[in-house]
C-alpha cells in the first residue's frame, strides 16, 4: 500500500532536546537496574521514585488539563517493571542523537504533511512544532488548544487530519484547528 501523507502529532523533532534533568534521571534509572542495586532499591525507595517520576511526566504531558487517572495507573503499571524502566531510560539517553538524525532529513520529505501541535505543550514546546512544519516543504501546522496529549484531548481533530490525508471527506466542525 502507498502512503498518501503524514500526520505528525506533537512530534519530538526540529531541535527538541532532552534536558539535563531527564538525562540524569535516565542515568539513575539505568544504575538502579543493576542486579544487586535493583534488589536494594526495589526494597526501599524505587517505587516512590517511579511514582514521583510518572506523576511529574504526566503533569507535563497533560498540562493544562488534569491527568487522566486511567492513564496514570497504566503508566505506573508499565513503568514498574524492570525491563520497561531500563528500556525507557535507554530511549531517553538515545533521544537527542535520534532527533538530530531525523532533523537532518526533514527537508527531504516530499509527502503532504500535517503537523498537529499543542499550543501549551510542556514536553514538545510549540516552537518545535512550528520549526518542524517549517522544515518540511509544504507542511501545514495546526495548533490545538492544550498540551501534549492530543490523542486524549482532541481525538476528533486527529482523526479528521488522518481522514483528510487519506483523501476522505473533511468534517469542518471537527477541523484540526487553525493553521499558524
Amino acid at each position: 500500500s502507498e502512503v498518501s501523507g503524514l500526520v505528525l502529532v506533537d512530534a519530538a523533532a526540529a531541535g527538541q532536546r532532552l534536558g539535563g534533568y531527564a538525562m540524569a534521571q535516565a542515568h539513575l534509572v539505568k544504575l538502579l537496574q543493576l542486579p544487586v542495586i535493583h534488589e536494594l532499591a526495589n526494597a526501599t525507595f524505587s517505587q516512590l521514585l517511579t511514582t514521583v517520576s510518572v506523576k511529574k511526566g504526566d503533569n507535563e504531558a497533560f498540562h493544562p488539563n488534569a491527568v487522566a487517572p486511567a492513564h496514570e495507573r497504566r503508566l505506573l503499571e508499565i513503568n514498574s517493571t524492570r525491563g520497561n524502566l531500563e528500556a525507557l531510560a535507554g530511549e531517553q539517553l538515545a533521544a537527542n542523537g535520534v532527533i538530530d538524525g531525523i532533523d537532518k532529513h526533514l527537508g527531504a520529505i516530499t509527502l503532504p504533511t500535517s503537523v498537529l501541535q499543542g499550543s501549551e505543550d510542556q514536553l514538545v514546546k510549540p516552537a518545535h512544532g512550528r520549526r518542524l512544519a517549517a522544515s518540511i516543504p509544504g507542511a501545514q501546522l495546526f495548533l490545538l488548544a492544550g498540551g501534549h496529549m492530543a490523542p486524549y484531548t482532541h481525538p476528533a481533530a486527529i482523526a479528521n487530519a488522518v481522514i483528510a490525508m487519506a483523501g476522505g471527506p473533511v468534517k469542518r466542525s471537527q477541523a484540526a484547528g487553525s493553521g499558524a
